[in-house]
């Protein structure tokens, strides 16, 4: 039976990332036009690539069907297949194409349908390419009226959210009346609340929305952890599929989380990882908002911002297609079967990029190519299989429990929320680093132990707002040394290095003559519960812990994992310090490390 297909074309007033972040998230947008919420499981049978099994009602009936993967590339198009097993339908395709035309953007909508017998086939062609056009219209003239005005939602809404303003403003007092600084920041919220769609106002993301409203990372998730402790938000703690980057378990309390996860829409196992897995979310709380978890979609490529692009390939298919990538490290993943990295320069002219998919995984012709790409899709297998091209350098907006728990504002909120006695989660990559004063014991006794005591606390004040500003967090002091952690290892360097820096005014203000040793190092920890408090374990904060007495003051150690790390390298090169390297041991380490010694 011949297929229908349907072809429309529209205009949006806006620039091409601005629509691709309206029409890639469809989740809202199918909520914004008024369908109803889908309900999906696992598929029962096993497949090559990650096929889940869907249900709504609509026109009267129960609606099945089996949810194929998205293909997408950012800012380009987007496609959808869904396989009917009932209803007027045996099939349907969605693909969506953005082009940028000066100042605004060509949107393209065609969609395929088999319908499955010829009554169908003529109630189709008369009812549903008029409610696409409809549904498309409507979202279109909105996100014009909102590029005129730039102010209220990107979507229209599909209905009224009631607030209880009255509630939110008794409870949110609590927090302003201790922090004034967050009266602009809790005006911002409550617009939130007000007016964006469940799925937006279940599941918060604290610097998704610092991001969004141009504010602070840090202050935006300290106010929303007041908040929660005052009942305006529930605090949540999503574990994510690595792969989907989807919640598989949420848990309202770290006691509740384990080891070993299952994610039934990509059909892999996984391991929790604190720095990884594991984020803090916030829902508004149902006495303010009765918000409903639905879910209407769950493709949406606007939600996964570190897959740049999404493709299924066919049985021994190839195919090619032009790719405009940023200058960054990009990894090639192959579903269920592994991954492969490379790197992309503006430097280079080198177009061809060879992609291929084989028995022992997925491989790239080169490992550094120009940012203008032609690429070659291979798939020499004999079954189908689905390839993403991923960002490694996607700045990440997942707020991890290896960097809330280390906030001093959340140990003081939530002093009792740790992990249980005995249970040890993962943390693939940190960046530590250790700081000891130079000379402590015999300034004790020249300066006496009140006033050197003061000098202590104060040059401890004056570490951490240097922590801060990159985004370190203060583990615990032990005497007059520190240990701290980073979530990147340039930020833990850069923060070394402006100590180091800022030191001489800080003795000069304080009438003292500080010298301190410094060590940063990077590598896999163990956090665990000590003392009610997150701590971290294991061979890099041994490491870590002994390389500040390789310092000799005024200096920073650090080891050949940080000299390595690519971000360092471009940071050095605009950097004026002295480095020298050797190789040591160090007491308890079996082998002998390189060492570099930076010395501004």
């Amino acid at each position: 039976m011949k297929k229908l297909s349907f072809e429309f074309k529209y205009f949006v007033q806006t620039s091409v990332d601005v629509a691709w972040d309206v029409f890639s998230h469809t989740d809202k947008l199918n909520q914004s036009m008024g369908l109803p919420p889908v309900k999906y499981s696992k598929a029962k049978e096993k497949s090559a690539i990650p096929i889940l099994e869907a249900q709504t009602k609509s026109m009267g009936m129960t609606l099945n069907w089996s949810e194929i993967p998205f293909e997408w590339v950012r800012e380009n198009y987007f496609s959808d297949v869904r396989r009917f097993h009932n209803g007027p339908m045996k099939e349907i395709h969605m693909k969506l194409l953005l082009e940028p035309k000066e100042n605004k953007t060509s949107v393209r909508v065609c969609v395929d349908v088999a319908p499955k017998n010829w009554f169908y086939w003529l109630l189709l062609k008369s009812i549903l390419g008029k409610k696409i056009n409809r549904d498309f219209k409507r979202v279109v003239a909105h996100l014009n009226e909102y590029a005129k005005k730039n102010q209220g939602s990107l979507l229209p809404q599909p209905k009224e959210f009631p607030i209880k303003e009255s509630i939110y403003k008794q409870r949110v007092k609590a927090v302003l009346d201790e922090y004034p600084e967050y009266q602009s920041l809790s005006e911002l919220l409550f617009k939130f609340i007000k007016h964006g769609f469940d799925n937006e106002v279940l599941g918060m993301r604290p610097f998704e929305l610092a991001d969004n409203w141009g504010e602070d990372r840090r202050a935006v998730l300290q106010f929303l952890l007041c908040c929660a402790r005052v009942g305006v938000l529930d605090l949540k703690w999503a574990v994510m599929c690595p792969t989907c980057k989807v919640p598989t378990t949420q848990h309202t309390t770290l006691k509740q989380l384990e080891q070993d996860l299952h994610c039934e829409g990509c059909q892999i196992k996984y391991d929790t990882e604190f720095d990884r897995s594991v984020e803090v979310r916030f829902d508004v709380n149902q006495a303010i908002r009765a918000a409903k978890a639905d879910v209407y979609c769950v493709g949406n490529p606007g939600s996964k911002g570190k897959i740049f692009a999404q493709f299924i390939l066919q049985p021994n298919e190839q195919r090619s297609l032009d790719l405009t990538l940023p200058a960054t490290r990009w990894k090639a993943i192959l579903f269920g079967k592994g991954e492969t990295e490379f790197s992309v320069s503006e430097e280079l002219e080198d177009k061809d990029l060879q992609l291929k998919v084989g028995d022992e995984g997925v491989t790239v012709s080169k490992s550094i190519i120009g940012s203008s790409i032609q690429l070659s899709l291979n798939n020499q297998l004999d079954r189908e299989c689905l390839i993403q091209i991923e960002d490694d350098r996607w700045r990440d907006q997942a707020a991890t429990a290896a960097f809330v728990t280390s906030l001093t504002r959340f140990r003081d909120l939530f002093s009792s929320e740790v992990l249980s006695p005995g249970e040890e989660i993962a943390v693939r990559n940190l960046s530590v680093m250790f700081t000891d004063l130079k000379g402590s014991t015999a300034f004790y006794q020249e300066t006496g132990d009140a006033k050197a005591y003061h000098l202590v606390r104060s040059h401890f004040s004056f570490i951490n707002e240097v922590l801060e500003k990159y985004n370190g967090v203060l583990v615990k002091t032990i005497g007059d040394a520190v240990f701290a952690v980073f979530f990147t290892t340039v930020e833990a360097l850069q923060a070394a290095i402006e100590i180091q820096k800022g030191l001489p005014a800080f003795n000069e203000n304080n009438q003292s003559q500080f010298e301190i040793k410094m060590g940063v190092h990077t590598g896999p920890l163990i956090a665990v519960n000590a003392n009610s408090r997150i701590d971290y374990f294991g061979s890099t904060t041994n490491i870590g812990s002994r390389l500040e007495k390789e310092s000799q003051g005024g200096d920073v150690v650090v080891t050949e994992q940080v000299m390595q790390d690519p971000d360092i390298q471009e940071w050095l090169k605009d950097q004026p310090l002295k480095q020298e390297t050797q190789s040591t041991q160090l007491r308890g380490i079996q082998t002998p490390l390189s060492l570099t010694r930076l010395i501004p």
